[in-house]
């Protein structure tokens, strides 16, 4: 699939009056009849290649269409370590790239750590290291994949009451007795662990 041949035929006798050559194929979609004479291999198959006169004069020969099978693949564009939530597109690298059926079973190791669909897409939907297997026919490759947490980059304490706060010293003015309800928020927001441990240097 994918080459070409120059096509030749010859009419006897050589002063004959009807010398030129039509060519066909019966079956294009696995060979056809390209306008410079030359017989492109488009299918695996077999089919008749015809060459005839105009009054109906003819000779043909069958041909038989092979696919390229590949020798080796290879997986592409993979990152060894991805954060939850992410994803990322596998491509297959082919040898020799005009492999004719480009055909790939992709599986994952653990689904709970990474899923993969039917076009190499691979999604990370929890923690640890799983392996990505790609097969084609009887060729494989794999790699493993470590999914890691976002961590959070910063924290900030809010205060969800009505307080007089010094903004200049950054405190917040509270009688005693009183009570004030805090909340902390985390950036960024999809941050993995969001558990909060809560402290006062004074509890006096």
């Amino acid at each position: 699939i994918g080459e070409s041949v120059n096509l030749k035929a010859y009419v006897y006798p050589t002063d004959a009056e009807d010398d030129e050559i039509i060519w066909e194929s019966e079956k294009p979609d696995v060979a056809k009849i390209t306008p410079d004479n030359k017989l492109l291999a488009v299918g695996v198959g077999t089919t008749t290649i015809i060459a005839k006169t105009s009054r109906g004069t003819s000779s043909s020969f069958i041909v038989e269409i092979n696919e390229v099978i590949a020798n080796s693949i290879s997986i592409q564009n993979n990152n060894k370590t991805m954060l939850i939530e992410d994803s990322q597109k596998l491509e297959i690298n082919f040898v020799p790239d005009n492999t004719t059926y480009k055909d790939v079973v992709w599986i994952s190791s653990d689904d709970s750590i990474l899923t993969v669909d039917n076009d190499g897409e691979i999604l990370a939907v929890g923690l640890g290291k799983a392996k990505i297997t790609a097969t084609h026919k009887e060729l494989k490759d794999s790699f493993e994949i470590e999914v890691l947490p976002i961590k959070a980059d910063k924290i900030s304490i809010i205060c969800l009451d009505k307080l007089e706060r010094d903004e200049k010293l950054d405190i917040l003015k509270i009688d005693v007795n009183d009570t004030c309800i805090f909340e902390a928020n985390i950036s960024p927001s999809n941050t993995t662990d969001k558990t909060i441990t809560w402290s006062v240097n004074d509890d006096e």
